[in-house]
């Protein structure tokens, strides 16, 4: 049977994921502008904001609130899955998300946050705790259903009084749709390059 990665000690990944974050708040207007998630630069060649697009955001507390979320699942996800398969996870989906949103919603021109991220993160961290027997079945769907809700109304334009977007700035639901989908793809490829050969199995 394939050999499962080696769990982290301490999520230094998402430590990393987070300090950058945080420390981008507070770089100057014309580097934000610059790493932002923009379609037309991409589109122009700027491959680099693919990635960079979701470690910017549009203020400081927007920046705080995705950074909380992104600390809390990786506290509980790194250790339960090894923090190489978070960085190539984390990696692969940010440019997957970022050509998405080019794809699926053409009107977007600008896009910035870690939720999109985030939500995948959530997703992979409730199917780990699942598969793992880590916390009840009930609370883990209860857990899930929230999720979904939450995505579900956002997608809506339900109001969940968790937007920490300035005036002006909406949801961008579509990333976190995506972030569940991305994470349950992960998951499954996941199951499939660990599950052993029947030559291993017997």
């Amino acid at each position: 049977m394939a050999s499962a990665a080696a769990p982290a000690k301490w999520p230094s990944a998402s430590a990393l994921l987070a300090l950058v974050a945080l420390v981008l708040v507070y770089a100057p207007p014309q580097l934000i502008d610059l790493l932002a998630y923009d379609r037309q630069a991409i589109l122009s060649g700027q491959w680099w904001r693919l990635w960079s697009g979701h470690l910017v955001h549009y203020s400081a507390w927007h920046a705080l609130v995705d950074v909380a979320m992104l600390l809390l699942c990786g506290c509980v996800l790194e250790p339960l899955i090894g923090t190489r398969r978070l960085c190539l996870s984390l990696s692969c989906s940010a440019p997957l998300m970022a050509i998405a949103l080019m794809s699926g919603v053409p009107a977007l021109a600008h896009y910035r946050g870690l939720s999109g991220l985030v939500v995948m993160m959530a997703t992979m961290t409730l199917i780990a705790l699942w598969r793992g027997a880590q916390l009840p079945r009930h609370w883990l769907v209860l857990l899930t259903a929230l999720l979904l809700l939450k995505t579900g109304c956002e997608a809506l334009g339900i109001s969940t009084g968790s937007n920490s977007l300035p005036p002006g700035i909406r949801v961008m639901w579509q990333a976190h749709v995506l972030g569940v989908a991305l994470g349950l793809l992960e998951a499954a490829l996941n199951s499939r390059l660990t599950r052993p050969t029947r030559a291993e199995r017997s």
